[in-house]
């Protein structure tokens, strides 16, 4: 009598065995390293989100750029933190034979931090096609721009948390989706950056030097996004032909979206860096002039 597994029941066990050919000390070491810079981005991505939107609120949510950049704050810190959670189960062999019997049955929690990683892939894509999309839009009407992109605000709030719900459900082929919304950033980027970097270069005075430095922190970030893109089409396209190599590149990929961003923008954007770092407000507000002229265009 041979037994079938019945894949249809979410009531059956997979029983599976540890698998001992790792080097215990250096699978301990790839955690301890991709920990190390984890927790630091973590925090980034946490403490600027409180920056944007508490400790300096005025200053940012009147900018359309650092509320859809706050979204991708908020990502970001979701993923890393179950990132974290993953990787320390998936790098320390030692605990395989303590926790295995527990993934024998289907978790409900761990289908949770499945559902939450692959909805915020998602949710970045389309918060880096905005982010590009208004970058162009400041070139193209430096006057006019912040007004459009508040009045949309909410539909686009809307469209970066609820669209992604679309990779969510049990039948999605989760890289076909994904390559789409990624597919949809990559264009954006090119096309978008085609523009803006030619309009920066012709006409160098177009914009003022804030939304200048955003524009070059959001191309430095781009790149992350083109290597992705060409994973993603692998994984949907060519699966035959991945290797470690390619999941391993994948993933670094992905650390460098979350952990990456934030340090690039805090290191570029002076203003910003200040406001995370220091607490005078008499300093503050002599440093956060330039946002002061992005504020009284958004009047006129």
């Amino acid at each position: 009598m041979v037994f079938v597994l019945n894949i249809t029941n979410d009531d059956d066990l997979v029983v599976f065995e540890c698998d001992s050919s790792y080097d215990p000390w250096i699978e301990i070491l790839k955690c301890i390293l991709q920990i190390s810079y984890l927790i630091p981005g973590a925090y980034l991505n946490f403490i600027l989100l409180f920056t944007i939107w508490f400790k300096h609120r005025d200053t940012y949510l009147t900018s359309p750029f650092f509320v859809i950049y706050s979204t991708d704050c908020f990502v970001s810190f979701l993923m890393i933190f179950c990132d974290i959670i993953s990787r320390f189960i998936m790098y320390v062999p030692p605990l395989c034979p303590i926790l295995s019997p527990y993934f024998f049955g289907p978790q409900i929690f761990f289908k949770g931090v499945m559902i939450v990683v692959n909805h915020s892939k998602t949710c970045k894509f389309i918060i880096q096609s905005l982010l590009v999309l208004n970058r162009m839009t400041c070139v193209m009407f430096p006057t006019s721009h912040i007004k459009m992109w508040m009045k949309r605000m909410k539909w686009l709030m809307v469209l970066i948390f609820v669209t992604p719900a679309a990779t969510d459900w049990n039948l999605a082929k989760q890289s076909r989706f994904q390559l789409f919304f990624i597919s949809v950033a990559l264009f954006f980027t090119i096309t978008c950056y085609s523009y803006t970097l030619h309009s920066l270069i012709t006409l160098p005075h177009r914009i003022i030097t804030a939304e200048r430095t955003l524009t070059i922190a959001t191309a430095y970030v781009s790149i992350g996004y083109v290597v992705l893109a060409g994973m993603q089409f692998f994984f949907a396209f060519f699966p035959y032909l991945l290797s470690d190599a390619f999941y391993a590149i994948s993933t670094l990929a992905y650390d460098f979206l979350n952990v990456g961003n934030p340090v690039i923008m805090i290191v570029v954007t002076e203003s910003l860096r200040h406001h995370v770092f220091r607490s005078k407000p008499a300093e503050q507000e002599n440093q956060s002039h330039v946002f002061t002229v992005i504020k009284s265009r958004s009047v006129s």
